[in-house]
Protein backbone atom coordinates (compact mmCIF):
# COMPACT_ATOMS: atom_id res chain seq x y z
CA UNK A 1 0.00 0.00 0.00
CA UNK A 2 1.60 3.56 -1.23
CA UNK A 3 0.29 6.75 -0.27
CA UNK A 4 1.62 9.52 -2.86
CA UNK A 5 0.80 13.10 -3.59
CA UNK A 6 1.19 14.01 -7.37
CA UNK A 7 2.77 17.50 -8.20
CA UNK A 8 3.07 17.33 -12.34
CA UNK A 9 0.17 19.36 -11.98
CA UNK A 10 0.79 22.71 -13.62
CA UNK A 11 -3.03 23.82 -12.16
CA UNK A 12 -3.43 22.51 -9.16
CA UNK A 13 -0.86 23.23 -6.17
CA UNK A 14 -2.61 23.45 -3.12
CA UNK A 15 -5.01 20.67 -1.19
CA UNK A 16 -8.19 22.72 -2.42
CA UNK A 17 -7.62 22.27 -5.62
CA UNK A 18 -10.88 20.42 -6.95
CA UNK A 19 -10.08 17.08 -6.86
CA UNK A 20 -12.34 16.46 -10.15
CA UNK A 21 -10.12 18.85 -12.76
CA UNK A 22 -6.93 17.03 -11.03
CA UNK A 23 -8.36 13.88 -11.88
CA UNK A 24 -9.21 14.32 -15.36
CA UNK A 25 -5.91 16.55 -16.09
CA UNK A 26 -3.74 13.62 -14.48
CA UNK A 27 -5.97 11.08 -16.42
CA UNK A 28 -5.33 12.74 -19.05
CA UNK A 29 -1.35 13.26 -18.79
CA UNK A 30 -0.97 9.51 -17.84
CA UNK A 31 -2.82 8.11 -20.56
CA UNK A 32 -1.36 10.74 -23.28
CA UNK A 33 2.30 11.29 -21.96
CA UNK A 34 3.19 8.34 -20.09
CA UNK A 35 1.11 5.63 -21.99
CA UNK A 36 -0.64 4.38 -19.27
CA UNK A 37 -3.79 2.44 -20.28
CA UNK A 38 -5.57 4.68 -17.53
CA UNK A 39 -5.12 6.73 -14.43
CA UNK A 40 -1.92 5.41 -12.42
CA UNK A 41 -3.41 5.54 -9.03
CA UNK A 42 -6.41 3.25 -7.42
CA UNK A 43 -7.70 6.32 -5.17
CA UNK A 44 -7.64 10.13 -5.04
CA UNK A 45 -8.53 11.58 -1.88
CA UNK A 46 -9.51 15.70 -2.63
CA UNK A 47 -8.81 18.42 0.44
CA UNK A 48 -12.67 18.11 0.82
CA UNK A 49 -12.00 14.65 2.33
CA UNK A 50 -14.28 13.00 -0.81
CA UNK A 51 -12.65 9.85 -2.15
CA UNK A 52 -12.85 9.15 -5.80
CA UNK A 53 -11.91 5.87 -7.43
CA UNK A 54 -9.37 5.92 -10.27
CA UNK A 55 -8.26 2.63 -11.65
CA UNK A 56 -10.11 -0.46 -10.72
CA UNK A 57 -8.48 -2.00 -7.38
CA UNK A 58 -8.77 -5.02 -8.96
CA UNK A 59 -6.21 -4.09 -11.84
CA UNK A 60 -2.61 -3.72 -11.47
CA UNK A 61 -1.69 -0.25 -10.79
CA UNK A 62 0.99 1.99 -11.86
CA UNK A 63 2.29 4.10 -9.35
CA UNK A 64 5.75 2.50 -8.61
CA UNK A 65 7.34 0.32 -11.10
CA UNK A 66 8.07 -3.43 -10.24
CA UNK A 67 6.86 -2.35 -6.81
CA UNK A 68 2.76 -1.93 -8.74
CA UNK A 69 2.25 -6.04 -8.19
CA UNK A 70 -0.03 -6.56 -4.65
CA UNK A 71 0.03 -3.04 -4.06
CA UNK A 72 -3.04 -0.12 -3.82
CA UNK A 73 -2.04 3.17 -4.70
CA UNK A 74 -3.72 6.28 -2.90
CA UNK A 75 -3.01 9.40 -4.02
CA UNK A 76 -3.78 12.75 -1.86
CA UNK A 77 -4.24 15.88 -3.70
CA UNK A 78 -2.06 18.60 -3.59
CA UNK A 79 1.33 19.67 -2.28
CA UNK A 80 2.36 18.13 0.97
CA UNK A 81 6.04 19.34 1.24
CA UNK A 82 5.47 22.00 3.82
CA UNK A 83 2.19 21.44 5.29
CA UNK A 84 -0.10 18.03 6.00
CA UNK A 85 -3.44 17.50 4.18
CA UNK A 86 -6.69 18.72 6.70
CA UNK A 87 -8.50 16.51 8.85
CA UNK A 88 -10.96 15.68 6.46
CA UNK A 89 -8.42 14.10 3.87
CA UNK A 90 -6.59 11.95 6.60
CA UNK A 91 -9.26 10.58 7.99
CA UNK A 92 -10.59 10.08 4.72
CA UNK A 93 -7.64 8.26 3.98
CA UNK A 94 -7.80 6.45 7.26
CA UNK A 95 -11.29 5.19 6.33
CA UNK A 96 -10.33 4.02 2.95
CA UNK A 97 -7.80 1.58 4.49
CA UNK A 98 -10.10 0.62 6.65
CA UNK A 99 -12.74 -0.62 3.94
CA UNK A 100 -9.86 -1.66 1.71
CA UNK A 101 -9.08 -4.55 4.38
CA UNK A 102 -13.13 -5.30 4.82
CA UNK A 103 -13.60 -5.80 0.81
CA UNK A 104 -9.85 -7.69 0.56
CA UNK A 105 -8.33 -4.78 -1.50
CA UNK A 106 -5.95 -4.89 1.48
CA UNK A 107 -4.65 -7.85 3.55
CA UNK A 108 -4.88 -7.09 6.93
CA UNK A 109 -1.38 -6.67 7.89
CA UNK A 110 -0.38 -4.81 5.09
CA UNK A 111 2.67 -2.15 5.11
CA UNK A 112 2.05 1.45 5.00
CA UNK A 113 5.02 3.09 2.35
CA UNK A 114 5.30 6.89 1.16
CA UNK A 115 6.10 6.69 -2.68
CA UNK A 116 9.83 8.09 -2.24
CA UNK A 117 10.88 4.69 -0.63
CA UNK A 118 10.53 3.07 -3.61
CA UNK A 119 10.99 5.23 -6.12
CA UNK A 120 13.35 8.87 -6.45
CA UNK A 121 10.79 11.14 -5.69
CA UNK A 122 9.50 13.78 -2.90
CA UNK A 123 6.20 12.13 -2.97
CA UNK A 124 4.33 12.27 -1.16
CA UNK A 125 5.89 15.26 0.47
CA UNK A 126 7.94 15.85 3.27
CA UNK A 127 4.89 17.02 5.90
CA UNK A 128 2.73 14.03 5.12
CA UNK A 129 5.40 11.83 4.62
CA UNK A 130 6.16 12.78 8.43
CA UNK A 131 2.43 12.13 9.38
CA UNK A 132 1.98 8.56 8.31
CA UNK A 133 5.01 7.41 9.96
CA UNK A 134 2.69 7.11 12.90
CA UNK A 135 -0.07 5.60 11.36
CA UNK A 136 -1.02 1.69 11.69
CA UNK A 137 0.74 -0.60 9.69
CA UNK A 138 3.78 1.82 8.67
CA UNK A 139 6.96 0.06 7.16
CA UNK A 140 10.53 1.46 7.11
CA UNK A 141 10.90 -1.21 4.14
CA UNK A 142 8.91 -3.72 1.61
Amino acid sequence: MMLHAPSTCKICKTSRCPAKVLGHWLQNFQMSKQKFSDIGYHYLIGGNGKVYEGRSPSQRGAFAGPNNDGSLGIAFIGNFEERAPNKEALDAAKELLEQAVKQAQLVEGYKLLGHRQVSATKSPGEALYALIQQWPNWSEEM
